[in-house]
């Protein structure tokens, strides 16, 4: 009998990422409880896993416009569902906080893959007008992230309102994994049809992500961890598997704000 080969689909991936997450997020919130390092170290695969699927869904999706909004839309959510938590219900007098929205991340790296799309189908049917467009979303991108930065930087007495306002903007230099993890999506999109190259583009962001500092590779500085997606990645067998939609977009805050209220019900100290 000839031995099936090992592979994934995308929705084993997702279910991997999702389980990661998860204790990722654990050790983040309830530290305090000793919930050991290494719970952190899987999580450093989760990012990357969803990056690379994104690419999947934005190739795939029959409606790209229809994918960013959902994924603007989950940014938005979260950013005012975890403001409205912390404001009313502080833990550890404010330590602990929601910082973790990869809708920005993954609505960013789609919306440069848009922009891109259209540069390509442009110079392929030599058609300047798609060109110029891929050229505006591009730049819109970084206009808009320089813009959200630089209102950071208003007189004291705005700087707490301009902060609430850059967070339901996504921002290249603020959003979940900075330029870094953006430009990875934007590599793995670019090699969507060479897996060593989207393999080889994660090594490359996984080293850069130590700061080029090899110490505490195994204890403090250890986000090169990331490069385990390579294993799922190269087993992807370019199949979407079962379809859930809406999980993602609904599990993903409720889990971060489950685990924030347990924070708070257990009066959690020590972040």
């Amino acid at each position: 009998m000839k031995a099936r080969k090992l592979s994934m689909d995308g929705f084993s991936i997702k279910v991997l990422g999702i389980l990661l997450m998860v204790l990722d997020h654990i050790h983040e919130e309830l530290l305090p409880l000793g919930i050991p390092t290494w719970f952190n170290m899987l999580g450093r695969i989760v990012a990357p896993l969803f990056l690379f699927l994104s690419v999947e869904g934005f190739v795939h999706t029959h409606d790209r416009k229809r994918y960013l909004w959902r994924l603007l839309i989950g940014f938005w959510i979260m950013s005012l569902g975890s403001f409205v938590l912390q404001m009313w219900l502080p833990v550890d007098g404010g330590r602990l906080g929601l910082l973790n929205n990869i809708f920005g991340t993954l609505f960013l790296g789609v919306f440069a893959m848009l922009g891109i799309s259209k540069i390509t189908d442009g110079r392929r049917d030599h058609n300047r007008h798609l060109i110029w467009q891929g050229i505006g979303i591009l730049s819109l991108e970084v206009l808009l992230s320089v813009i959200g930065t630089a209102i950071l930087f208003v007189p004291e007495s705005m700087r707490v309102a301009a902060a609430r306002v850059s967070q339901f903007i996504p921002n290249l230099f603020t959003t979940e994994g900075g330029p870094l993890f953006v430009l990875l999506a934007i590599f793995f999109y670019l090699f969507r049809n060479n897996r060593m190259g989207q393999i080889l583009s994660l090594v490359v962001i996984a080293i850069i992500f130590t700061g080029f500092n090899f110490q505490g590779l195994f204890s403090t500085n250890y986000s090169w961890m990331m490069v385990g997606a390579i294993i799922p990645i190269a087993l992807y067998n370019g199949q979407r598997g079962r379809s859930d939609k809406w999980f993602f977009y609904i599990f993903y805050p409720t889990h971060i704000w489950a685990l924030y209220l347990i924070a708070y019900g257990l009066h959690l100290t020590g972040y």
